[in-house]
């Protein structure tokens, strides 16, 4: 009976040793058995092998493998996190990595192709700023915003053990744009139907999901307005998203975007008409992200014969002394800024006292977004006489026009 006495104290003692030591985690226990064996043979005498089962479960023994132990406990990587990391450009990328154990030890990310250090702990040690350490211990992931395409390639998670610890991430980085089929502005009458489809070209990877937004909000397509509906096509590499909105109403009108994790959005305006066209509409609205903002300002002024070339320096100079000192663009000033630099402009072709012709002056400012901003405006009448001035003043914060339309007339 005394090997059975003995496999039951055995088991108790390692009950108990794992009691005592919460961090014993499961990958560890296979360890326990051979460790008591170890310090077993090295304090085992004449008592024989019951005798030093019994052995096993006094405070001298258990001291001993909780040294051994917490001498053996070793850092590593955990093996559940993506090692890669598709993204399109102007996202954010998250690149993950979790440390065990970490205790006293560093954690830094290098990017491989320039062998960089970008950051050692919380510190960053790269003046981009779209570089960061998000998340809390053993949480060390690399949060990368606004990837562009020469973000893309290998970054290592390090860490100073002996020898050194790295864990290797690759970021794909998909230079690939939402494409709105037609019009970048669409006109509709009230109770019509809205039909926009928005395309994304992947190539070689899979298709993704498409979000469409209202004015920066997603749409609800269960909401009780009802009437708006969505149908999704994905081939090999392609994805299409229709959306149908039936019986537009006067609240439909605004900045309607596609938006794809693997692609950069697309926009479009739509305009709801009740009846005659306005003499003036807005022509812009917040997308996804809330980057963007246009606004159109029309102010209706009399002169005597359209004189591009004199218009032209007009605008040219206002527009410069306006905007090349401006070093950082806020939305919420955008109002006030229109509003002076059309002031400016009325007051300086006013001082040409011209009669016969009346003009128009629109003032748009787009915030830049991702690499470029594409835009486009449509006149809405039509006469042999009738000309314009244009002028585009762009930097690395803001892209933004101002035209002065010259109607002529008898």
């Amino acid at each position: 009976m005394a090997p059975f006495h003995g496999m039951v104290l055995l088991l108790l003692g390692i009950g108990y040793l794992l009691h005592a030591e919460p961090s014993l985690g499961h990958r560890d226990i296979a360890h326990t058995g051979i460790i008591a064996d170890d310090v077993r043979s090295r304090r085992r005498g004449d008592h024989g092998y019951s005798a030093a089962l019994v052995h096993f479960y006094d405070e001298p023994l258990e001291n001993e493998m909780r040294k051994h132990y917490r001498t053996k406990r070793h850092t590593y990587f955990s093996d559940d996190l993506p090692q890669n990391v598709t993204v399109a450009v102007g996202q954010s990328a998250v690149l993950s990595c979790r440390v065990e154990n970490l205790e006293n030890r560093t954690v830094s990310w290098m990017r491989k192709k320039d062998v960089r250090i970008l950051t050692s702990m919380e510190t960053t040690y790269t003046a981009d700023k779209r570089f960061a350490i998000i998340g809390k211990s053993p949480n060390w992931d690399l949060r990368i915003d606004t990837v562009q395409p020469e973000d893309a390639g290998i970054y290592e998670c390090q860490v100073n053990t002996e020898p050194k610890m790295d864990r290797a991430v690759n970021l794909k980085v998909l230079d690939v744009q939402a494409k709105i089929l037609g019009s970048e502005e669409v006109y509709v009458k009230k109770g019509s139907k809205i039909s926009l489809t928005c395309t994304v070209d992947m190539q070689d990877v899979p298709p993704s999901n498409v979000t469409w937004y209202h004015a920066g909000s997603v749409i609800d397509f269960d909401s009780p307005r009802g009437g708006v509906s969505l149908e999704t096509e994905k081939g090999k590499s392609f994805t299409k998203s229709m959306l149908v909105i039936t019986r537009a109403l006067l609240n439909d009108s605004g900045n309607y975007t596609c938006f794809s994790n693997k692609a950069a959005p697309a926009s479009v305006v739509v305009h709801v008409l009740n009846g005659e066209h306005p003499a003036a509409m807005q022509h812009g609205g917040s997308d996804s992200v809330n980057r963007r903002i246009v606004l159109f300002l029309a102010i209706v002024l009399p002169i005597v014969i359209f004189r591009a070339n004199t218009v032209d320096k007009i605008i040219s100079a206002v527009m410069e002394s306006k905007l090349s000192l401006l070093s950082v663009y806020h939305p919420d000033n955008a109002s006030k800024l229109s509003m002076e630099i059309s002031n400016d402009v009325y007051r300086a072709i006013n001082k040409k006292d011209y009669d016969r012709c009346k003009i128009v002056v629109q003032v748009t400012i787009v915030q830049r977004m991702w690499q470029s901003v594409h835009s486009a405006f449509q006149c809405l009448w039509d006469a042999e006489r009738d000309n314009y001035s244009y002028y585009v003043f762009e930097n690395a914060h803001i892209y933004a026009w101002c035209c002065v339309f010259g109607l002529y007339y008898e």
